[in-house]
């Protein structure tokens, strides 16, 4: 019913959509986040990530029950790309299904923020200019 990855392959909203597709959800809501070309007045080139993988899933599969005591879902999926990353990738998948719209769109929104302020993920920017880590360094 829960699906937590971290990897370094693409990732593909079309197979996170119908891993949490259920014939009794009539809500399914998708956060996609993808890599942009400018943060802080910087041009952004790509992106590097680098994950500590022993915690990651632990840690999304505890966001992903937090969120099931929350709200009555169908499936939820989590996925977070690792490595280079260039303009335009996917880099965060959160998917939730719930019989109701509201469920799955508050806790999508939720455990997007819960995973930003708590997956053990570091990002780096690399600029025109020289790169910079925007979390804490790993």
């Amino acid at each position: 019913m829960n699906a937590a990855i971290i990897t370094s392959d693409q990732l593909s909203p079309e197979e996170a959509i119908a891993f949490v597709s259920l014939p009794e959800t009539g809500g399914i809501s998708v956060f996609i986040g993808t890599v942009r070309n400018k943060n802080n007045k910087k041009r952004v080139e790509e992106l590097h990530y680098q994950a500590y993988d022993e915690m990651v899933i632990p840690q999304m599969e505890k966001s992903i029950l937090e969120a099931r005591q929350k709200w009555d879902l169908g499936k939820v999926l989590v996925a977070h790309r690792k490595g280079d990353l260039q303009i335009g990738d996917v880099a965060i998948i959160v998917a939730c299904s719930s019989i109701h719209r509201k469920e799955s769109i508050e806790a999508s929104t939720w455990l997007v923020d819960q995973l930003k302020a708590t997956l053990p993920i570091w990002k780096k920017e690399i600029y025109e200019d020289g790169s910079e880590w925007l979390n804490p360094n790993p």
